[in-house]
C-alpha cells in the first residue's frame, strides 16, 4: 500500500548560510510520516532533477534522523535540470577545456564577469540575467522552463535580443501552471564561436 503524506513547506530563506529550514521542515514532517510507516517500511522522496544540486531534501532527511529516527539514507540520482538543459538546447556546457561555473540568480549580479567563462545559474526566481543585458548583452543565453515536462518552454539567443521573449514565456508558464521552474547557461561571445 502507498500512503501519500504531504505538508506546507515553509518559504526558502534569503540567508541559505546556517538556514534551519532543513530542520524546520524535518520537525513538521516527521510526525505527518512516522505513523505511516511501519518498522523496517520505506519513505520515498521524489524530487525533480538532481537532489545534489541546490536541493535541501538529503538535508531534510538528515534533520529527520536528527531528530531521533533510525534510518538508511540512498540517494538515486535522476536527470538534473542542468543535464537537460543542454540536452534540449543540443549544446555542451562547457567550451573545451573550460570550467563551468554554477551559481543562483540571487548571486548572479555581484559574481559576474566574463572571466567566469560559461555559467548555469538556478533557482533564478526573479530572471536576474535581464541585469546583465546592459553590460553584457552580447551574451549568449540558453534558457529553459519546466524541463522535461509538456509545457517546456526553450528560448536562446544573445540575451539582449530574447530577454524579453524569455520574460513573456516565463509568464506564461506561471501562469498557466502556478510555478515555474528554471536554469539557463549564459555564454561569453567568444567561447560560442570556439565550442
Amino acid at each position: 500500500m502507498i500512503t501519500i503524506v504531504s505538508s506546507r513547506c515553509q518559504t526558502r530563506s534569503a540567508d541559505p548560510i546556517g538556514s534551519a529550514m532543513p530542520r524546520t521542515i524535518g520537525l513538521v514532517w516527521r510526525p505527518g510520516m512516522m505513523p505511516e510507516v511501519a518498522d523496517g517500511g520505506t519513505i520515498g522522496f521524489l524530487v525533480w532533477g538532481d537532489p545534489a544540486f541546490y536541493d535541501s531534501t538529503i538535508r531534510i532527511v538528515g534533520s529527520i534522523a536528527d531528530l531521533g529516527v533510525d534510518l538508511d539514507l540512498t540517494v538515486i540520482p535522476g536527470i538534473s535540470s542542468i543535464q537537460l538543459l543542454a540536452a534540449r538546447h543540443k549544446i555542451i556546457l562547457n567550451s573545451v577545456g573550460q570550467p563551468i561555473h554554477v551559481t543562483t540568480g540571487r548571486r548572479l549580479l555581484d559574481e559576474y564577469t566574463p572571466a567566469l567563462g560559461d555559467v548555469v545559474v538556478m533557482l533564478d526566481g526573479e530572471l536576474a540575467c535581464g541585469g546583465l543585458v546592459a553590460r553584457f548583452g552580447d551574451l549568449m543565453i540558453f534558457w529553459g522552463a519546466q524541463l522535461g515536462l509538456p509545457d517546456e518552454a526553450l528560448v536562446s539567443g544573445r540575451l539582449s535580443e530574447v530577454i524579453d521573449e524569455i520574460r513573456a514565456k516565463r509568464a506564461a508558464v506561471r501562469e498557466a501552471r502556478g510555478w515555474v521552474m528554471d536554469t539557463y547557461l549564459l555564454r561569453p561571445p567568444l567561447l560560442t564561436r570556439v565550442s
